[in-house]
């Protein structure tokens, strides 16, 4: 097959499964999910004891400076209170949102792979969710090896004596 003939089949293939629908449609549902996961995350980590300043600090280093100035009030005010309601609330309209997402990224791969949904809509709804938890269990163990890898790293200077 020659380059313009592949070419010409993957701008075909791109209609007609509709790609840039999809795409959109994915992107959306995750960037709409991104923030009840951030609120149900910074009211979780209230409840423990860390410091708020110490996660502000974290967070202005990984956030583009225009975002950390307009959410960072909200996010202190987050991380100081421990609210309940809050938690329960944020967490029941993330597991809606995120399986949301994730029910995107199924019928996507279901499209491009040219299968139909066979599995009923109470069974994909759990499967989007069970998908949705075991990421953020992933993402919230990168959370906390973030908050401790400098203790860890501090330690493993003093015990092998290297000190800057």
């Amino acid at each position: 097959m020659r380059l313009t003939q592949y070419v010409i089949k993957m701008i075909l293939r791109y209609k007609h499964h509709n790609i840039s629908a999809l795409a959109s449609q994915m992107a959306f549902d995750m960037v709409f999910s991104f923030f009840p996961f951030l609120i149900f995350l910074l009211t979780m980590v209230g409840f423990i004891n860390v410091n708020p300043r110490d996660v502000l600090i974290l967070l202005e280093n990984m956030m583009p400076s225009e975002l950390y100035n307009n959410v960072s009030t909200l996010i202190l005010q987050l991380l100081q209170t421990r609210n309940g309601n809050l938690l329960s609330f944020s967490l029941v309209f993330l597991l809606y949102t995120a399986s949301r997402g994730f029910r995107a990224i199924m019928n996507g791969l279901n499209q491009a792979y040219e299968e139909k949904e066979t599995r009923g809509f109470l069974k994909v709804i759990f499967i989007s969710i069970i998908f949705m938890i075991g990421v953020g269990v992933v993402f919230f163990l990168f959370i906390i090896l973030l908050f401790l890898w400098e203790k860890i790293n501090a330690k493993k200077k003093k015990f092998f004596g290297v000190y800057k």
